[in-house]
């Protein structure tokens, strides 16, 4: 996550740079320039004049800056004397993490998915291979509802040599570049998501995802759209539709026979008791519902009663983030990948086990705290993970 909802309060307080991340070879933070955030990407001090990272930087500039895109983040400038790349900075959350925690807005998914195949679509028209699509490089900003592609660090040109550790690989046959590496990787993470979704959107992504692989995957991004946009009869039009031929039906068995030549009696009889039975009950339904009284006040929004505040929710993405240098030092003592991973366990038990310590969250309710757990767990593994695969 390159920010959360609270940059308002920190331009308040005048702050100026704010670390967010720290990779093996580069550094990556958000200043400011001006009246408006940036994100500034530089190679770390002991490797900063080496001739592969600063030519890192400038295929990255110079791919990001050919993307201009609503949904794909602006590159702004490099400054050569000193190695500095900077690009737009994106207010939002994570892919992953956005859905966890802004439960409501899973019905907005379609709005989403589409917006995110329209910026890889673009990017592939240019010739152009993201090679690095996941959930830390797509960010959502709630306020204006937007998705943004981010980190060109890995992209590289359609059917182009390989860019890695400073050397063109090329590459031939089945292994060139092809766009169908972004769109394998753009699948999964739409699956990955699949379970916490409704039933609709789960199907319509099913739908998309099965269109993909009987077209020797390749993307129609048409007939994505026509699915995802696709409408459904409300449940509460069916209802209705039900209740009136049902009562169509019944106003058509109680009707008296409408010859008057020959009206037979014991239709009459037998209507007269049909009234006399419907008139009785809904008396008795009248003076049911007259006795009813509410018993309990229902409260305006019982929903505000269960999500965390924005507030909330920074402390525990920031808190998540303060072991990840103890981590990072423990991990160069194991060099077999298997203690590794045993490490990263006992490591996030460890953690989670001083949850319940937090002063800042005795405020939350059960159910709010519930959902700080989840969420703390899983900015806490995210951070780590990240991590352990550096090594």
């Amino acid at each position: 996550m390159e920010s959360s909802h609270f940059d308002i309060q920190l331009q308040q307080e005048h702050l100026s740079e704010q670390l967010l991340h720290v990779g093996s070879y580069f550094v990556v933070e958000k200043v400011k320039h001006e009246h408006r955030w940036e994100v500034r990407k530089s190679v770390q001090e002991h490797s900063r004049m080496h001739p592969v990272y600063r030519e890192s930087l400038r295929r990255e500039f110079e791919i990001g800056s050919q993307l201009q895109h609503p949904n794909i983040c602006a590159y702004y400038r490099l400054t050569n004397e000193d190695g500095f790349l900077y690009r737009e900075f994106i207010d939002g959350f994570t892919w992953n993490a956005f859905f966890t925690t802004y439960l409501e807005e899973k019905s907005k998914v379609t709005d989403y998915i589409v917006q995110l195949m329209e910026a890889i679509q673009f990017m592939h028209n240019k010739g152009i291979v993201h090679m690095d699509i996941k959930s830390s490089n797509i960010l959502i900003n709630d306020d204006i509802k937007t998705v943004k592609m981010i980190d060109f660090g890995h992209a590289v040109y359609l059917n182009d040599t390989l860019w890695r550790g400073g050397e063109n690989y090329a590459l031939s046959g089945e292994n060139r570049i092809h766009v169908v590496q972004d769109w394998r990787a753009f699948f999964n993470l739409l699956l990955e998501l699949k379970p916490h979704l409704s039933l609709g959107n789960r199907w319509k992504i099913n739908a998309i995802h099965q269109s993909f692989m009987r077209k020797n995957e390749r993307v129609d991004l048409q007939f994505a759209k026509s699915v995802l946009y696709k409408k459904k009869i409300p449940h509460q039009f069916l209802v209705f539709f039900s209740a009136a031929l049902f009562g169509i039906a019944l106003l058509f068995w109680v009707l008296p026979n409408t010859d008057t030549t020959n009206p037979p009696i014991r239709t009459s009889s037998k209507l007269n008791k049909t009234r006399e039975k419907t008139t009785k009950l809904q008396r008795q339904k009248q003076h049911i519902s007259q006795k009813k009284t509410p018993l309990v006040e229902t409260k305006s929004n019982p929903r505000s009663q269960k999500n965390l505040s924005s507030k909330d929710s920074l402390f525990l993405v920031n808190k998540a983030r303060e072991f990840v240098p103890a981590f990072e030092q423990k991990l160069k003592l194991y060099p077999n990948p298997s203690m590794k991973v045993q490490l990263f366990k006992n490591m996030v038990k460890e953690y989670m086990s001083n949850f319940d310590q937090f002063e800042e969250l005795k405020h939350l309710d059960s159910l709010q705290l519930k959902k700080a757990r989840q969420l703390y767990e899983f900015q806490l593994s995210k951070s780590l993970n990240e991590n352990l695969h550096l090594f």
